[in-house]
């Protein structure tokens, strides 16, 4: 079974990003990571605004996403009083289809694209985009939402190798992607840069974590 991408989306209040980057990474991606069925994130920023940040969350299924682990952990004191400083929309997304090598991405840069993308033109669109592909810059992977709104998608591109790519690679992308996209009449609403690799529960391996997320989880049984 392929696994589901879980894209969170927040629009954060500009005075309060540096506290929702110090929740980001000191509780909520340390302790969510730990969900049965979540496998990785990959953090993202819009690259039109800077108050906006996108999680990348790959998942078993949409289950892991329901379980009531999971939503304890969403709800910690400190979760609940940045609620009121960001709002946050999820969505739900499968591949589709992908061109290029399998790689552990170092970078991701995605497009959003809110079009109709019928299964021959987004064969089309793959094949367009492969000459793009380098050593660093090794596949594109197309996917579709399937729990928002029909027509929408994810182009996301991935970059490999031993080191970051350079900001003149990202622009360069972002150029040629977004001229092709264009060529062809796909509209994308949004580029988002990664700003993280992709992480997992080894990237966080201080036992402290887990001695928190037991009393947290302690005191929801309590609640029950």
């Amino acid at each position: 079974m392929k696994e589901i991408i879980y894209l969170v989306r927040n629009k954060v209040d500009p005075a309060y990003i540096d506290e929702y980057s110090d929740w980001q990474v000191g509780e909520h991606v340390p302790w969510i990571i730990t969900t049965p069925g979540y496998r990785s994130v990959v953090r993202f920023r819009s690259a039109e605004a800077d108050n906006v940040f996108v999680n990348f969350w790959r998942l078993d299924g949409v289950e892991a996403y329901d379980s009531p682990y999971k939503q304890a952990l969403s709800h910690s004191p400190w979760s609940l009083r940045l609620r009121r400083h960001r709002e946050f929309h999820t969505d739900f997304y499968r591949e589709l289809r992908s061109v290029g090598r399998d790689a552990e991405e170092k970078c991701l840069v995605n497009f959003m694209m809110q079009t109709s993308l019928l299964p021959g033109k987004a064969d089309q669109l793959l094949e367009r985009l492969s000459p793009l592909l380098s050593d660093s810059l090794a596949q594109f992977v197309l996917y579709e939402n399937i729990r928002g709104k029909s027509g929408e998608w994810m182009l996301s591109c991935v970059f490999t190798g031993s080191a970051l790519p350079s900001q003149e690679e990202i622009d360069s992308l972002r150029i040629n992607a977004g001229s092709l996209l264009c060529e062809m009449n796909v509209q994308y609403t949004e580029i988002l840069n990664s700003i993280s690799p992709r992480l997992t529960r080894e990237s966080f391996p201080d036992p402290k974590y887990m001695d928190n997320l037991a009393n947290i989880i302690k005191k929801m049984e309590v609640v029950k």
